[in-house]
Formats: structure tokens, sequence, C-alpha cells
């Protein structure tokens, strides 16, 4: 099951990434498969997304970890990257990244 990314996505990505990683990035996050449920608001995908990139550090290494932690329970990765209680807007921005 593949959903695209959301711009703001794939610009972090293409900060924080090595240029030669950017691709295999998009496609690994393309295709992960979050166990969002019926009731999850539509920024829930994007803020998982900024979170497991923030946790990557440019690595792939880190990225690989951090989605397969998203794909069993996506809300481990928002706790761990600081992005799991209600400010994670704020939280986000302080990071230096973009806001869903």
């Amino acid at each position: 099951m593949s959903a695209p990314l959301w711009p703001i996505v794939e610009a972090e990505i293409r900060e924080r990434f090595p240029a030669a990683d950017v691709t295999a990035v998009i496609a690994r996050l393309e295709r992960a498969v979050l166990p969002f449920g019926s009731r999850a608001a539509p920024s829930e995908r994007p803020r998982v997304h900024l979170a497991i990139i923030k946790l990557a550090e440019g690595d792939l290494e880190k990225l690989g970890r951090a989605v397969e932690v998203a794909e069993r329970d996506w809300r481990d990765v928002l706790v761990a990257s600081g992005f799991g209680n209600a400010d994670w807007r704020e939280v986000i921005a302080r990071a230096g990244m973009r806001v869903p």
C-alpha cells in the first residue's frame, strides 16, 4: 500500500539526507504501512513521517529501524521524537522542521 508523501515531508528529506539517499528515503516512507485505524487525523501520516526523519538523523539504517518501529505502532516514534504530545506542532517547529 503506497501513499504519496506530503510536500513538506519531501522537503525535509531533501534537507536532512544526502542527495544520493533521497530517492530511497522517499520510497521507503511511501511504502511504510502505518497502522492508523479509522479515527486518525489527516495530519497523522506526515507527523509520523517527520518523526521518523528526525529519529533517522540523516542515516538510512536509523531510518529503517524507525520505520520498522512505526509499522508496529506509529505512536512509539511520535513519543521517541518528542512529537507525541498536544504541542507537537510547536515541538516540530522548534526542531527546525516544517509543520503540517
